[in-house]
């Protein structure tokens, strides 16, 4: 989908069809920052997948472009690779960090550090891992340009857009408007979430 369908949608919404109160450049600014805000509710709207060439040792970050990490799939050879809790390991064998290994066997998220993960056993700097994750949206600047996100977040894009239009023009009454807009864009985007997550298959034991 292009940007400027949106956009065309959105001055329809706003009644300025010329661009008189709202020009191009504003909408598209914020019809990028839409993006980024799905992907912020929703990581996986904007999942990449490619293979991370791993440095040597335990700590491995994710691409630059990435926000924030999904999964880490398999080794380059296709041996699988699990995620595990780093306490678990860390109780079942306290020297995990030492020592170099070609292939990974597990992987360890940290929340409170999403560009980075642990691998087990460290790597000797020598293979690659695929590597899940949610990348950032580019901007869009013009008519032409293409989304970043599937067409199934149009509504929610729209509905971004018209909240920020509105949200520039509070002293015309418009906060109710703002208010409106924000909500249906959360309620889109979270709907969607919760009806992905009760859908999904879950893993065997």
């Amino acid at each position: 989908m292009q940007a400027g369908v949106v956009v065309t949608r959105v001055r329809a919404t706003l009644l300025d069809p010329g661009g008189v109160y709202w020009p191009d450049a504003e909408l598209y600014d914020y019809l990028s920052a839409a993006q980024t805000a799905v992907v912020n509710l929703k990581p996986d709207a904007y999942a990449q997948t490619v293979f991370v060439s791993l440095v040597p040792g335990v700590l491995q970050a994710i691409p630059a472009d990435g926000s924030q990490l999904l999964d880490v799939v398999r080794n380059a050879d296709g041996t699988a690779i699990r995620q595990i809790d780093r306490n678990a390991l860390s109780h079942a064998n306290q020297g995990w960090a030492s020592g170099g290994q070609t292939a990974v066997l597990h992987f360890m998220p940290d929340p409170r550090n999403p560009l980075r993960f642990h691998v087990f056993p460290p790597s000797d700097g020598n293979s690659s891992v695929e590597v899940v994750y949610a990348g950032t949206p580019p901007r869009v600047t013009q008519a032409g340009d293409s989304l970043a996100l599937a067409d199934v977040y149009e509504s929610a894009l729209h509905a971004y857009v018209c909240a920020l239009a509105f949200a520039k023009n509070t002293d015309r009454g418009d906060l109710a408007k703002y208010q409106g807009f924000m909500g249906q864009f959360y309620q889109l985007v979270s709907g969607r979430s919760q009806a992905q997550v009760a859908e999904a298959p879950t893993g065997g034991g």
